[in-house]
């Protein structure tokens, strides 16, 4: 990488999202506001009741009431990039398209697409192993995903991306792959699948939404028909052969009916902003200090909901989950820092420190009181002179950046560790001997404890002494409909549903567990890769 760009990468943790959420979570980036599990979702924790909102289908629009009928050959519900791909290749291929979505635009966030041997890989001579990284994700989900999903992913998301990759050129952008991250433990591999499209002026990683523009651009110079602030109601299913054959949209108080000849697709995103989907299948978000992923309020599980009313099923639960300490308010990022001490509520030390972001999240939860901290010394800048520098590894904040974030209470300093144990609010004595314990690990360079990287051991000796919050942020639950192999949703017997189809974050079975670090931008990835392949098949069925 670049010194600019790791410059930018650097300087966009510190401003991740800040237009969009920074009054959301700038109170849960503190120390007080970490105090307890799950203030941003205490909302969630919603009564038991006997029938959930999925279980009776909602009572059918009337005829009467459909104010137009429109016969297309696919409708794709969603215009996220999943949705936009689908579309667009659809309407590519020759398809007469309807795209419905219940926001006022396109959603895009993040800015990496994962992918095996794209035509930059070969440029620059990356040959990414797909076998073994297929393994890799599979033994991550303990299996439970449809491994055709998987193939389908890493035997064409280079021929995808290469498409995209010539339209972005073509276009203006600049196509990015990412350096391979820090190494942070022996236990975890990761490797060069992010690429990235921006135009010179972008700087940070949230520019997802230049390819997406893009996309959405070119679908409609094909005929594809997109129209916003069009939720959709319900679907279709034709009486006799139970097939789902289109969808209701509702546009400014008017339901149109959608005919879709060839098939219906769903692309509506996740369900991280619906309580009720969040209790009932992924109740460990009620521990995160707050859902950070925008637009905000919109993932409601809307496309699941009118699945299910049609018979349609979830994967099994719990659902794998899109963790990360982020945004970055202040400094809170160097709290993932793998060199810094981690200590819960007790004083104690709890884990190896070296863990993907996913890790460090988990690693919270499952200490008492679910808050806990990342400690380190004045020294810490001379610390990280000598380590390796990469994205992903060692997070460092200049000094004045860490005593800004001290004065807005969202570090923590005192001159010695007993005093720095009064302002975080745990025991004295333990969180000495806590410290004591990990300079003595880091001197003698091995962690008989926990067994860090030796590498990644450093002191803690020299005053003043830092504490910062370990915060845990919602992203996204890559949890969703089960669906088969070739994205077909099946019902609760395993028979597939004719007509109807589910990719991206709706889709359930391509992640289980949590979301894998292993192949960065996998979630984009899949996005554009089997939306495409999945537009370009119905519009040739």
């Amino acid at each position: 990488m670049q010194d600019k760009d790791r410059e930018n990468a650097n300087n966009s943790r510190r401003s991740f999202l800040k237009t969009a959420i920074v009054g959301s979570v700038t109170a849960v980036a503190s120390g007080a506001a970490l105090a307890g599990p799950a203030g941003a979702f205490a909302e969630t924790n919603t009564p038991c009741v006997s029938e959930k909102s999925w279980e009776k289908p909602a009572a059918p629009i009337a005829d009467s009431k459909i104010k137009e009928t429109i016969e297309v050959d696919v409708v794709v519900v969603g215009a996220g990039v999943a949705g936009l791909a689908a579309a667009h290749a659809a309407a590519e291929s020759g398809a007469k398209v309807v795209l419905l979505e219940k926001t006022k635009t396109f959603s895009a966030r993040g800015y990496a697409n994962g992918a095996i041997n794209t035509k930059v890989h070969k440029k620059l001579g990356v040959d990414l192993d797909k076998e073994q990284i297929v393994g890799e994700l599979v033994r991550w989900a303990s299996n439970r995903v449809q491994q055709q999903l998987l193939r389908t992913w890493a035997d064409k998301s280079g021929e995808v991306l290469d498409y995209y990759i010539d339209l972005a050129e073509a276009n203006g952008l600049i196509v990015h792959l990412d350096d391979e991250s820090f190494a942070i433990s022996p236990f975890y591999k990761e490797y060069r699948t992010a690429i990235s499209f921006r135009k010179p002026e972008d700087t940070g990683w949230f520019y997802q939404g230049r390819i997406a523009g893009l996309i959405e651009q070119e679908a409609r110079k094909r005929g594809a028909d997109i129209r916003y602030s069009t939720p959709a109601q319900q679907l279709v299913k034709d009486a006799k052969s139970g097939r789902i054959i289109g969808v209701i949209g509702k546009q400014q108080g008017a339901y149109t009916k959608f005919i879709a000849k060839k098939g219906v697709i769903l692309a509506t995103g996740d369900y991280g902003s619906n309580p009720e989907m969040v209790a009932a299948w992924a109740p460990l978000l009620r521990k995160a200090d707050a859902n950070i992923y925008t637009p905000v309020g919109a993932n409601t599980g809307d496309g699941i909901k009118i699945a299910m009313w049609q018979g349609a099923t979830v994967q099994d639960a719990p659902h794998p989950l899109m963790l990360h300490v982020v945004p970055g308010i202040g400094c809170d990022l160097m709290c993932s820092n793998q060199t810094f001490l981690h200590v819960n509520r007790n004083g104690l030390r709890y884990e190896n420190e070296a863990q993907p972001l996913q890790g460090v999240c988990d690693g919270r939860f499952m200490q008492p009181g679910n808050k806990c901290w990342a400690v380190f010394d004045s020294k810490y800048l001379h610390d990280h002179e000598a380590l390796e520098k990469a994205p992903f590894g060692p997070i460092v904040e200049p000094l004045e950046k860490l005593e800004e974030s001290v004065q807005n209470k969202l570090a923590f300093k005192a001159d010695t560790i007993e005093e720095l144990a009064d302002k975080i609010g745990v025991q004295r004595d333990a969180l000495a001997k806590t410290v004591g314990r990990y300079t003595e690990l880091a001197r003698n360079r091995v962690d008989e404890d926990f067994a860090k990287p030796s590498r990644l051991l450093l002191t803690i000796e020299r005053s003043p002494f830092y504490a910062l919050p370990i915060p845990v942020h919602q992203l996204v639950v890559v949890g969703g409909l089960d669906v088969d192999g070739e994205s077909r949703v099946v019902d609760k017997n395993g028979d597939v549903i004719a007509g109807l189809f589910a990719i991206g974050n709706v889709a359930g079975n391509f992640f289980a567990n949590d979301y894998p670090l292993t192949a960065p931008g996998l979630s984009h990835g899949r996005c554009l890769t089997l939306g495409r392949l999945l537009g370009q098949t119905l519009a040739n069925s």
